[in-house]
């Protein structure tokens, strides 16, 4: 008897009723086994961020894996990664996890020895380890969303936390309702976590807003960029915009797919790593680091970050475009996020349902578009050089299909 995929241990995407074998990638498109070709809108959730097998990116990780795949201690290509990170302030020291999920829990660790407080406040999606915390709500709909309190899983059996381990959540992205967690909890709380994504929802300066805040009140605030490092800028929002938080997270798109994620500290909070014991047998792993080093590298020389903001410009243009021009603007918005590195496509009441999202999502599918819906879609700097073209009224065509002689794809919107 052979072992099956469990369902949700991967990322399922379903077509005409059967769930998609994917088998290989290029560029921007996914392939099944039989050849079935796929425009990926998802990336792996993001971290994709140069492209499927993209031939410098194999070849220079692989040169860097030549040397072996893990030590007893962090090698010389860590401390090359660490060299030349971001100058950004006040950091000076990073530890190195597989997943921000282990990062955030790390940050929060290390904080609650320097504060010796142990509450929480969340603020957007934190990893799936804050699920065993409490259970998560639905952080990618708009504040005013009644939606947005709904708790997922609600009866999930969890380890819970309670007493001075008390987690909060601050849903409404006002600052007077984080000020009022911060007075009315205070004797409790020692960190602040922040899904710096929630800056699409509203807009940056409540984020710093947040962090002036979390200093004034002695509060720990971590600036969790997992989505939008490597998206907006290496090191995300708190790079691009100078903040000035006390620890970031960084993952995702950093190392193209790879497994990896950092915690960013002040050099002086480096020593808690150690005495807190943070890390694990694969923070030593050098692929994931290997990846990173050659991602920021190809970003560089590519001109990654000053693509973004015009790709995403024109794929807005154009799906607004189609949208209008199928007289669905009343049902559908869109606009381009994370610094043009996204697409949020968006649905109306009563559409906004999770039957609705898979059905606009499997309309997609049937003009073999893989696409999120109330969550990013997302580009990469090797797609689409030449951008989307409104072909007629409704079509979209991906103009680097003809340098590279694909076969022509006119994709239905």
């Amino acid at each position: 008897m052979s072992f099956e995929v469990a369902p949700r241990s991967i990322a399922d995407f379903h077509h005409r009723g059967r769930r998609l074998r994917l088998d290989s990638g290029s560029g921007p498109w996914l392939f099944e086994a039989d050849g079935t070709r796929w425009l990926d809108l998802v990336c792996g959730y993001g971290p994709v961020i140069i492209g499927h097998s993209d031939p410098e990116f194999l070849t220079l990780t692989s040169d860097h894996m030549a040397k072996g795949q893990q030590f007893a201690s962090c090698s010389t290509l860590h401390e090359m990664y660490a060299e030349g990170l971001p100058d950004i302030w006040p950091m000076g020291s990073c530890a190195f996890f597989k997943t921000s999920s282990e990062a955030v829990t790390a940050a929060v660790r290390i904080s609650s020895r320097l504060t010796s407080k142990k509450g929480v406040v969340r603020c957007g999606f934190t990893g799936w380890h804050d699920v065993q915390q409490s259970p998560r709500i639905a952080w990618h709909l708009m504040p005013q969303s009644p939606e947005r309190v709904r708790k997922f899983v609600p009866n999930m059996t969890l380890r819970g936390v309670s007493g001075d381990e008390a987690v909060f959540d601050w849903v409404d992205l006002r600052p007077d309702s984080l000020e009022e967690l911060l007075n009315r909890h205070g004797s409790l709380i020692g960190t602040v976590v922040v899904d710096t994504y929630q800056e699409e929802l509203t807009d940056i300066e409540l984020i710093r807003t947040a962090v002036d805040l979390c200093k004034r009140h002695d509060v720990t605030i971590v600036l969790d960029e997992t989505k939008t490092s490597g998206r907006v800028a290496e090191m995300g929002f708190t790079e691009q915009k100078s903040l000035q938080p006390d620890m970031v997270v960084a993952g995702k798109a950093i190392a193209n797919g790879a497994p990896l994620s950092l915690l960013l500290l002040p050099r002086h909070l480096g020593q808690y790593v150690e005495k807190n014991r943070v890390g694990g047998t694969h923070s030593k792993e050098r692929f994931g680091v290997a990846a990173a080093v050659v991602t920021r590298e190809l970003m560089s020389r590519r001109q990654g970050y000053e693509i973004f903001p015009v790709l995403g410009k024109t794929w807005e243009i154009t799906y607004r475009r189609a949208i209008e021009s199928l007289d669905l603007s009343n049902r559908v918005t869109v606009h381009s996020v994370l610094g043009g590195a996204g697409l949020d496509l968006r649905l109306a009441a009563p559409d906004d349902t999770h039957e609705g999202r898979s059905a606009f999502q499997g309309a997609f599918a049937t003009q073999g578009i893989l696409s999120l819906v109330g969550h990013p879609s997302f580009f990469d700097t090797g797609a689409y050089p030449g951008g989307p073209r409104l072909v007629g009224t409704t079509r979209v065509r991906c103009a680097s299909e003809m340098e590279n002689q694909h076969r022509p794809a006119d994709v239905m919107i």
